[in-house]
């Protein structure tokens, strides 16, 4: 395969520009990222968008160096429910069995499922054990707050909010491992 450009996070996701032989150009793209299968009718995974503006973009410009998560990182995948799974699901309701997915809901049957995205460091050089534990198990931090009187868990910021200060930044604050800076924003907690 022959390609211009690329970008990839992590050894799992990347995003790749290639030779295109019908318009014999390099404009094709090519992309594989985990548990992602795009479909342009639902909220793309980030990830998918973030290597997507890499690729196209000269990130040495300092106005293609920016990029925004929309919808605070919320994406949707879709996914079959798997008999296992679905039996997990099943609650009773009016003495009836029922999956939690929804009254009519089968095993095979298409599921859409909400995700937070979020941006760690892990695949940075660590020395210790102490200090990836310490990194991986950020991610899995969740937040609770009240929102229109239910109470919304979601997983803890991680460096996803620095991309709107720029990539570059970004990367600089994975590196040495810092989440303090006062450039963070935090969820709109309406």
């Amino acid at each position: 395969m022959h390609f211009k450009r690329a970008a990839y996070i992590n050894k799992a996701h990347y995003y790749f520009i290639t030779y295109d032989e019908v318009s014999n150009k390099y404009e094709k793209p090519f992309h594989k990222i985990r548990g992602f299968h795009y479909n342009e009718n639902q909220i793309l995974n980030p990830v998918f968008l973030l290597l997507k503006h890499c690729a196209h973009n000269d990130l040495n410009n300092p106005v293609n160096d920016k990029f925004t998560i929309e919808k605070d990182g919320v994406y949707e995948e879709r996914k079959l429910i798997h008999l296992n799974e679905w039996r997990k699901s099943l609650i009773k309701l009016n003495n009836k069995l029922v999956s939690k997915y929804g009254e009519d809901f089968l095993p095979d049957d298409e599921h859409v499922l909400l995700f937070d995205y979020r941006l760690n460091n892990t695949h940075f050089p660590i020395m210790t054990e102490k200090e990836f534990l310490k990194r991986s198990r950020r991610s899995l931090a969740k937040i609770h707050y009240v929102k229109n009187r239910i109470i919304v868990s979601r997983k803890q910021i991680c460096f996803e909010t620095y991309l709107n200060s720029g990539i570059k930044l970004t990367l600089e604050y994975m590196k040495n491992d810092d989440l303090r800076s006062k450039t963070r924003k935090t969820f709109k907690k309406s």
